[in-house]
């Protein structure tokens, strides 16, 4: 990508102690995924049958619960004539000895019933919660519970941003002395909807010294009218103290329009007029 200029006083360029700075617009090369730590809540659940001849254990199984999107279980039990548990659960991880906040949701099958059991809790790691979900005729099935937090990797998705509309910034650079104004260069800024291009100078030493920096960024186009945002920043000589340059505008303009900005100090006026014409 480049950018022209033309100057139109040879002296302008010899005045100029950082020369004009046209910063080029690229698209950075980015990857489309990225991994981050993920902390969450590992629930160990096991599935007791408690009943008048003892106590068994019908199988165990883990949960992972995610903070985004919880997590959940199935498991066929051997049973009576057979069951079938499904788990639901959503919670947050605590912080350091904060205990972890679990919601559990338990849905026993039972041939043509369904019981369903629910339970809000506060869980401490290395501690054990009891959960009652089915109780009749002296037969019970209880879940033991054991919470934990653990980190995992997540691969997320990062959405490239795409690059807008190319734009072409005719930029006309004038010196203001009074009433008057003297043509000092013109340049041809090229970039694209979204991204930033900068002119920038410094001339002079001690106290006469000046110093512009304009960054200018096309927002968004509309049919045959852009809207442009521009940022100017520098000092330039003032009587008794200096000009500080620190303004934002926002610019909306037809196509091969001109339009102009002028940063001027003391009485008469003197500093600079940046006329801006926008092609698309």
């Amino acid at each position: 990508m480049r950018n022209r200029s033309r100057s139109r006083l040879g002296a302008w360029r010899r005045m100029v102690v950082a020369a004009v700075v046209l910063a080029p617009v690229t698209v950075p090369a980015q990857v489309p995924y990225s991994l981050k730590q993920e902390r969450m809540i590992v629930l160990q659940v096991e599935i007791l049958a408690v009943g008048p001849e003892g106590t068994s254990s019908l199988g165990s199984k883990q949960m992972d619960v995610l903070p985004s999107g919880g997590g959940s279980a199935e498991v066929d039990l051997a049973w009576g004539s057979g069951a079938r548990l499904r788990l639901d659960a959503t919670g947050q991880p605590g912080d350091e000895d904060a205990p972890h906040k679990l919601s559990l949701h338990a849905a026993l099958t039972l041939g043509s019933r369904r019981v369903v059991s629910n339970r809000e809790m506060e869980m401490r790691e290395e501690s054990t919660y009891l959960m009652d979900v089915y109780e009749e005729d002296r037969q019970r099935l209880v879940l033991v519970l054991r919470a934990e937090a653990r980190m995992r990797p997540v691969l997320e998705t990062r959405l490239v941003k795409a690059v807008g509309a190319p734009v072409k910034l005719h930029l006309q650079v004038d010196r203001v002395d009074g009433e008057s104004f003297i043509s000092l260069e013109s340049n041809d800024l090229h970039t694209f909807v979204g991204q930033s291009v900068e002119y920038s100078f410094r001339r002079g030493e001690g106290d006469s010294a000046e110093s512009v920096r304009l960054v200018l960024r096309p927002v968004r186009i509309m049919g045959a009218v852009t809207e442009m945002e521009i940022e100017v920043t520098g000092s330039l000589p003032g009587n008794p103290d200096r000009l500080l340059l620190s303004r934002r505008e926002t610019l909306v303009s037809n196509r091969g329009t001109l339009s102009a900005l002028t940063v001027t100090s003391g009485k008469p006026p003197a500093g600079y007029r940046f006329a801006i014409t926008p092609d698309f």
